[in-house]
């Protein structure tokens, strides 16, 4: 599958002939560097600096079905994007789609949230056999488990209500999981985070929806029509909103539960409580690309994918059931991974 390009220095982007090429500039504008970019080689660009770009260059990577992710230059928090509705879409597809979510949507929203928990439970579970805190989130579990299990008496008003109770149980266990004075969680605050745990949060959190809905437009799935997501007016694409929170509690949680305690993360990585520093940016978006390109072996198809690749095969699973209408299951990662497996 293609890279994510990731920029965090000055300069100008520019379409040559059918490439990229990057002009890494200074203060006074004099080219410092410049580098080739083979278009086919890239699937979406990060860009987390002031960069100078034009028409033709948004003209190029449109057809090119590339897509561009701007972040806040002072936060790294996202900013804003310039990407298309998936152009390769079947109307064949579409009309399922549109028709699953008027007439079906419950059925889709409860499998995601039971997709969502089941992954929360088993992130969860990684920590019970530690001496210092596995009675609390033992608690914690049984809690999470007690709500999962009166979720077919929920009505469409309490949909929201009950996510946003999962998730308040599940932040619970974040101060206890990690013991660094220098990453307190508290609360969940966004816009803007009021500490560096939450500024990663964030930060990954919007990593991981960028990459999914890159991943989405390279299948005939619509990204505007998610479920539990309402169709939106704003830039972000709902599927895509849909899809990450199946992915949150591994990609983003235990991918930061896991970089802060091996001490992969520093506070030193932060100008301040909540802003990257450059060299934090730098490797936090390397532990990130590097994660993504991890393999694990899924019996299902008999062999080595990488984490990234999961995205995908979560988005055709969707396509099959609104395709043949068979039992859609979400990705649930205690069963395709165990002990030996998991390495993030």
């Amino acid at each position: 599958m293609s890279s994510i390009l990731s920029i965090n220095k000055s300069g100008e982007l520019k379409r040559v002939d059918n490439s990229l090429v990057f002009f890494q500039k200074n203060k006074e504008g004099e080219i410092l560097k410049k580098i080739k970019i083979p278009i086919k080689k890239i699937s979406q660009i990060d860009i987390y600096s002031n960069i100078s770009l034009n028409t033709d260059l948004l003209y190029f990577l449109n057809i090119n079905k590339i897509g561009i992710n701007f972040f806040n230059s002072f936060s790294n928090s996202y900013y804003g994007e310039f990407n298309m509705w998936n152009q390769n879409g079947s109307e064949k597809l579409m009309i399922k789609q549109f028709n699953a979510y008027l007439n079906h949507r419950n059925y889709y929203i409860k499998k995601f949230y039971i997709g969502i928990i089941d992954n929360i439970l088993y992130t969860l579970s990684k920590y019970q056999k530690r001496s210092d805190i596995g009675k609390k989130i033992t608690l914690i579990i049984k809690e999470i488990r007690f709500k999962k299990n009166n979720i077919n008496n929920l009505i469409d008003d309490n949909y929201l209500l009950f996510e946003a109770s999962i998730w308040k149980t599940f932040y619970s266990s974040i101060d206890l999981i990690i013991s660094n004075k220098h990453f307190k969680f508290y609360k969940r605050t966004k816009r803007p985070p009021e500490n560096r745990m939450n500024a990663l949060i964030s930060f990954i959190n919007t990593k991981l929806y960028f990459t999914v809905n890159s991943i989405l437009k390279s299948t005939k799935l619509d990204n505007r029509i998610g479920f539990i997501h309402e169709l939106r007016h704003d830039s972000r694409f709902s599927l895509a909103l849909d899809i990450s929170e199946l992915f949150k509690p591994i990609f983003t949680f235990y991918f930061i539960f896991k970089h802060i305690n091996n001490k992969q993360i520093f506070y030193t990585d932060f100008k301040n409580e909540i802003f990257l520093s450059d060299d934090g940016l730098t490797k936090l978006n390397k532990l990130y690309f590097d994660f993504l390109e991890q393999t694990i072996y899924l019996p299902s198809l008999k062999r080595k994918v990488t984490y990234k690749y999961l995205i995908k095969i979560e988005c055709y699973k969707l396509i099959k059931k609104l395709y043949d209408d068979i039992e859609y299951s979400p990705i649930n990662f205690k069963e395709i991974f165990n002990e030996d497996n998991i390495n993030i």
